[in-house]
């Protein structure tokens, strides 16, 4: 547990929050980050095992109280996280990062053309950080490749989602959220539809005009799924202090099926913290107002 803030994003972190609330582990550079026992490790091989059994797979929302490529993250605890999502062939892990110029650094040597059970993924809150982002993550292999509108905090404008599979929107919650204009996200959804992006529209937040609270619609939301591999060529990243050694990659990504999860129900999501505390329980992802597209 512990992290540093990156961006515009992070000023309001609930995770900073609760590390404060709870005095489990302190924030910002310099601060020590806390591992988690190795009863919180075992788990994953619990849920694996029971994903095995029932024949079907298991989501898991890694690291939510911290940044699996923080520079400040313990270099051995990383390492054997990449062991454990290898050892863990029936759950799905999803990794989000503000640092996607630290993939080339930190991502496993035998990573090649991205682990098949990882959902690769970055925070996308302002138009800056999607422009920086998003083609760092488009250039990268990932059997899935996922961006965070969440917080969003200003409309993104066009965007070039070649190679993205999966969107998550949703406004700041929070006693300090700032305010959420749902038009925001509305436009998202329409140029993930154009794209053929899935979408998951996660919530309004805390702050969105009082007559737009009115447009929670609960309607199916759509995952993306993984077939045969295809190639393609992704816009190449520039070169700047957040990704030093950004180049141009081809890269191979999976096609999306037309029939997707319903997230509602037994459907849910596990949360492992490889630094910090385990969260007991499972995560239930809410089902608010989303785009379904094929």
């Amino acid at each position: 547990m512990g992290c540093t803030k990156k961006s515009a994003g992070c000023d309001n972190c609930y995770a900073e929050g609760q590390c404060k609330w709870t005095g489990l582990a302190k924030w910002g550079p310099g601060a020590v980050r806390q591992v988690t026992s190795d009863t919180n490790w075992r788990n994953p091989v619990k849920w694996n095992r029971k994903a095995e059994a029932v024949g079907t797979r298991t989501k898991v929302f890694c690291a939510s109280m911290a940044d699996v490529f923080d520079g400040e993250a313990p270099t051995d605890t990383r390492r054997r996280l990449w062991d454990l999502i290898r050892a863990t062939p029936f759950l799905d892990w999803q990794i989000l990062t503000k640092r996607p110029g630290n993939f080339r650094r930190f991502l496993p040597k035998d990573w090649g053309d991205g682990y098949s059970n990882v959902w690769l993924g970055v925070t996308a809150e302002n138009r800056k950080d999607a422009l920086l982002r998003i083609p760092i993550l488009q250039s990268t292999p990932a059997a899935i490749r996922f961006v965070s509108g969440e917080p969003l905090l200003e409309d993104l404008g066009d965007l070039d989602l070649t190679g993205i599979d999966w969107m998550i929107v949703g406004g700041e919650s929070g006693r300090k959220a700032r305010p959420f204009d749902v038009t925001w996200a509305t436009g998202l959804i329409e140029r993930c539809k154009l794209q053929r992006v899935k979408v998951f529209m996660k919530q309004l937040g805390r702050k969105p005009p009082e007559h737009e609270r009115l447009c929670i619609c609960p309607i199916r939301s759509r995952l993306p799924s993984v077939r045969a591999p295809r190639r393609i060529t992704c816009p190449s990243p520039s070169v700047s202090a957040d990704n030093p050694r950004a180049g141009p990659m081809s890269v191979s990504v999976g096609s999306i099926r037309s029939n997707s999860l319903d997230l509602g129900g037994d459907d849910a999501c596990y949360g492992f913290q490889m630094l910090g505390h385990m969260q007991p329980g499972w995560f239930s992802l809410q089902r608010t107002l989303t785009g379904s597209f094929q």
